[in-house]
C-alpha cells in the first residue's frame, strides 16, 4: 500500500496547481496515479479508522447502557471524534 503523508499530499497538490497550462502535457495516467495514491494512502485508511472508532464507541455505549462504567464510553467517543476529524475534509461528487 502506498502511504501519503499530509505534507506529501500538499506537495502533490502544489505540483498539480503549478503544472503547465497545457493540459495535454499531463497524461491521464498521471492523474490516475495521483488519485490512486491519495485514495489508498489517505482516504481508505482514514475511513477504516472511522469505521473502527464508531464500532468501538457503539459497543462501549451499549456496555454503558447495560451498567458498565462511563469512562470507557467517553474514551471511545473521543476516539471516534478524532477519526471523524480525519475524514471531514473529504468531499465526493
Amino acid at each position: 500500500m502506498i502511504r501519503i503523508t499530509p505534507s506529501a499530499a500538499l506537495t502533490v497538490l502544489a505540483l498539480i496547481c503549478t503544472a503547465p497550462a497545457d493540459a495535454a502535457a499531463v497524461g491521464e495516467g498521471d492523474y490516475a496515479r495521483v488519485n490512486a495514491a491519495l485514495v489508498e494512502g489517505h482516504v481508505l485508511p482514514r475511513y477504516a479508522r472511522l469505521a473502527h472508532g464508531t464500532e468501538a464507541f457503539a459497543a462501549a455505549a451499549n456496555d454503558y447502557c447495560a451498567g458498565a462504567g462511563r469512562a470507557a464510553a467517553e474514551a471511545r467517543f473521543h476516539d471516534a471524534m478524532d477519526a471523524w476529524m480525519g475524514v471531514r475534509h473529504l468531499r465526493f461528487g
